[in-house]
C-alpha cells in the first residue's frame, strides 16, 4: 500500500514558521515559535512535511521535474515554427532561455525552489537547537538528515537550471539580502556534499523508516552524495559562457565511487525483476522499499502529481480523464535500442489512447513515454480529471547508483574495473531475456573494455535505462556532450528522413536507413489492449517499424484518416513514418516545388530545423557549415529578482541566448 504522505496538505502544518515568498524579501520567524515547534518529534515531523510541500506545487510537478528538461537526444518536443518563443515552455525547449526572464513560470520555479530551501534551513536550525536532538533522539537525527537532503536536492536543481546562484545555509531571518550575489555552484555542491556526509549516518534506511522511499532516507542520502559528487566533478556553464570542469574533479569522482559503493554493499536494494513493473507499480500506488526506487516524490491520490497528465502515455479522453504528454521521444531514440531490449517497448509507446476503450497512434516525432499511464490507476479519477493523478515521481533509482558507480570507477582507474563491469552487467541483465545474456550482456560489456568505449557504453545505457525520467539533460551538461548529442540526433533524424524520401542514397550515412519503412499502415480491430489488458479497439499495424513495404504491398482498402476507421472493417490508414521527418516544399497554390530534374525539394521537419535553435542562434541543419557553439542550457534569473537586487544579480554572461 502507498503511504499517505500528502505533502500538498502539509503546507498548513507549517504555519507556525513563516517562509520567504522570494529569496530577496524574507520574513522573520519567531524564535519562540521555533523552540516550541521543535520541542517534540510530532511537531518537528509536521515541519519536515512542510519542507517537502514545495515538491507538490506546480513549478516542480510539471515544470522542473520534467517539462523544462527538453530538448535532448532522448526527451524532446517538436518546435512548431521558426519564431522566437517568449513566455512559453517552447522557449526553454528551443534553448532560448535568455528571452524568458519575464516569464511567470520561471519566476514561480525560482520562488518555489527558494521557499523549499528556506523551509529546510528553518528545520535544520530548529532541530540542531532542539534538546531532543542534542540528547541523541533517533527520530530527530533522521529528520535533520532529511532537511539536509531536501536542501541539497533543491540546490542541485537551481544550480543545474540557473548556474551560480545565491546561497544560504541559514533561515531567512538570518539572511543578509546585501550579500545575495551569485555563489559558485562548485562551492554550493561542496557544502551540500559535506553536510550529507556528516549527517547520513544518523538517518534510517528506507525499510526501517515510516514512509519508506517516499521520504528521504539514508539510502537516498548516500545516493545523493553520489549524484552531487558526479556533478561537482563534471562540466558546467561559467559566467564567461564557457564549459569548464573544476581542477579537483577527480577528488569528487572518488567521493561518488565510495558512497555509491557504501550503498551497494549495504544490500538494501535490488533491481526489480521486470523493468516495466517499476512504473506500473507507481501508477497502481504500490511502493516497494527495497526494490528499484530509492526516493520517489509522494503524492496523495487525486491530491497532487502530474505524472499521467503532462508525462506518460497520452489519453485524449474517456472515463479516466485526459492527459497529453508534453514529453515525447524522437524516432531516433526508439531505433537506438537493441531490438531485444525489453526497455524499448516499456519506455517508448507507438500508440496512445483516444479513450480507455480505443487506441490511437503516435507520430514519428511524438512517441509517448510508456512508463506511466493513467489507465493503470486502480480506480477511475473521473472523466473530467486531468492533473493530480497521485502517481509518484521517481527521483532516484538503484540502477542510477549502479551506473554512477561504474562511471566513477572508469574515470578513477582510466578504464573499467571488475566492480564497474559487474555494475553495468547488473543493469543490462534485467533488460534482456536470460537466453540473451551471453551475447547482450557478457559479450557486449567485454567489447567495451577501454576507458573511452566503456564511458560511451555508460552514456548509452543511461539513455536506455532512464528515458522519460528526465535525467538526460543534466547528464549531457556534466559530460559536456550536449552539443555533440544535439548534432547527432538532428543528423540521424535528417538522414532517416532523406532515406525515406529517396534523397542522397549514395551517402552511406543516409543509405544505412534505406531499409526502414517510409510509411506504415494501421487499422483498428476489436481485441485486448497489450497495455491495459482490457477489451479495446486495438491499433494493428500492417508493417512493423523495421519492415518497409513496396507500393505493390500496400493494402488495397484505405481511408484517409483515423476518424474514418471502423474496427474490423479491414481498411487501413497510411501513416507517414520516417517520411514524416521531411516535408515537400510547395508553392502558394499547393503544388510541389521541384529541381531542374523534376525531383521534389524537401525541408526537414520542424524538430530538426528549430527544436534546438538556441544552440547556434540560427536555423540549425546538419551539414550546413554552422560553427559549433556552447549549448545555452541555463534559464535566466527572473527579472523581478534581478531588478530588486541593487545590481548584485544579473543575467550577464552564462551563455544565455535571446
Amino acid at each position: 500500500m502507498k503511504n499517505k504522505l500528502l505533502y500538498i496538505l502539509a503546507v498548513g502544518s507549517a504555519l507556525s514558521l513563516t517562509s520567504c515568498e522570494d529569496y530577496l524579501s524574507p520574513e522573520s520567524p519567531s524564535s519562540f515559535e521555533t523552540e516550541y515547534v521543535f520541542s517534540s518529534t510530532e511537531d518537528a515531523y509536521k515541519m519536515i512535511m512542510g519542507a517537502y510541500a514545495p515538491f507538490a506545487q506546480d513549478p516542480y510537478t510539471s515544470r522542473m521535474s520534467n517539462v523544462f528538461l527538453q530538448n535532448t537526444d532522448v526527451e524532446e518536443n517538436s518546435a512548431p515554427n521558426a519564431a522566437n518563443q517568449t513566455a512559453h515552455r517552447i522557449g526553454v525547449w528551443e534553448l532560448n532561455g535568455g528571452a524568458l526572464e519575464g516569464w511567470s513560470d520561471i519566476k514561480n520555479a525560482w520562488s518555489n525552489s527558494y521557499l523549499a530551501i528556506d523551509r529546510a534551513n528553518q528545520c535544520i536550525q530548529g532541530i540542531k537547537n532542539s534538546p531532543l536532538y542534542l540528547s541523541g533522539d533517533a527520530d530527530m537525527k533522521q529528520m535533520l538528515g532529511e532537511a539536509y537532503c531536501i536542501r541539497a536536492y533543491w540546490y542541485y536543481l537551481v544550480c543545474n537550471y540557473w548556474g551560480d546562484v545565491p546561497f544560504s545555509e541559514e533561515p531567512s531571518s538570518a539572511l543578509n539580502a546585501g550579500t545575495s550575489t551569485r555563489v559558485s555552484k562548485d562551492t554550493i555542491y561542496s557544502r551540500c556534499i559535506q553536510n550529507l556526509i556528516d549527517h547520513q549516518g544518523g538517518m534510517k534506511w528506507a525499510k526501517d523508516l515510516n514512509g519508506g522511499v517516499e521520504r528521504m532516507s539514508r539510502d537516498f542520502a548516500l545516493g545523493l552524495i553520489t549524484r552531487l559528487s558526479m556533478f561537482r566533478a563534471g562540466y558546467s556553464m561559467q559566467a564567461n559562457g564557457t564549459m569548464v570542469r573544476p581542477a579537483d574533479y577527480m577528488d569528487y569522482y572518488k567521493i561518488a565511487r565510495d558512497y555509491a559503493d557504501t550503498l551497494i554493499q549495504a544490500k538494501k536494494h535490488t533491481l526489480s525483476p521486470k523493468f516495466a513493473e517499476i512504473f506500473k507499480d507507481q501508477c497502481e500506488y504500490t511502493v516497494n522499499n527495497d526494490g528499484d526506487m530509492i526516493y520517489e516524490v509522494a503524492f496523495g491520490k487525486n491530491q497532487g502529481g502530474d505524472v499521467g497528465w503532462c508525462i506518460g502515455l497520452s489519453v485524449e479522453g474517456g472515463t479516466y480523464g485526459a492527459g497529453t504528454s508534453y514529453i515525447t521521444f524522437p524516432v531516433s531514440y526508439y531505433y537506438s535500442f537493441d531490438k531485444k531490449d525489453t526497455r524499448r517497448d516499456a519506455t517508448c509507446s507507438l500508440v496512445r489512447y483516444k479513450t480507455e476503450s480505443k487506441e490511437s497512434v503516435n507520430g514519428v516525432v511524438s512517441i509517448d513515454p510508456g512508463k506511466w499511464c493513467r489507465l493503470w490507476l486502480k480506480e477511475s479519477p473521473g472523466s473530467s480529471s486531468s492533473k493530480s493523478t497521485g502517481i509518484n515521481w521517481p527521483v532516484m533509482r538503484y540502477s542510477d547508483v549502479l551506473l554512477m558507480y561504474a562511471e566513477a570507477e572508469n574515470e578513477i582507474n582510466g578504464g573499467p574495473t571488475s566492480g564497474a563491469i559487474e555494475a553495468l552487467k547488473q543493469v543490462r541483465r534485467r533488460a534482456f531475456d536470460a537466453t540473451e545474456h551471453a551475447e547482450k550482456v557478457d559479450n557486449y560489456v567485454a567489447a567495451n573494455s577501454s576507458y573511452d568505449s566503456f564511458f560511451n557504453a555508460i552514456v548509452n545505457e543511461r539513455a536506455w535505462e532512464f528515458g522519460g525520467e528526465c535525467l538526460r539533460k543534466f547528464d549531457l551538461v556534466r559530460w559536456n556532450l550536449y552539443g555533440e548529442k544535439i548534432e547527432e540526433v538532428t543528423s540521424t533524424l535528417y538522414n532517416m528522413g532523406k532515406a525515406a524520401v529517396g534523397i542522397d542514397l549514395e551517402n552511406p550515412e543516409v543509405a544505412q536507413y534505406a531499409a526502414l519503412p517510409d510509411v506504415r499502415f494501421y487499422t483498428l480491430v476489436k481485441g485486448t489492449s497489450a497495455i491495459t489488458g482490457k477489451e479495446c479497439e486495438v491499433i494493428q499495424f500492417k508493417n512493423d517499424p523495421f519492415t518497409k513495404l513496396e507500393e505493390d504491398q500496400y493494402p488495397t482498402s484505405t481511408v484517409s484518416k483515423y476518424d474514418d476507421l471502423k474496427a474490423g472493417s479491414g481498411s487501413f490508414v497510411k501513416l507517414n513514418w520516417l517520411s514524416g521527418l521531411m516535408s515537400a516544399k510547395e508553392d502558394d497554390k499547393g503544388n510541389s516545388i521541384t529541381d531542374d530534374l523534376g525531383n521534389k525539394i524537401y525541408d526537414p521537419c520542424n524538430l530538426i530545423r528549430y527544436g534546438y535553435k538556441g544552440y547556434t542562434g540560427t536555423d540549425y541543419v546538419p551539414g550546413s557549415g554552422v560553427a559549433k557553439s556552447v549549448v545555452p542550457y541555463l534559464l535566466p534569473i527572473p527579472y523581478s529578482i534581478t531588478s530588486a537586487s541593487d545590481g548584485k544579480l544579473s543575467n550577464d554572461g552564462y551563455g544565455l541566448v535571446k
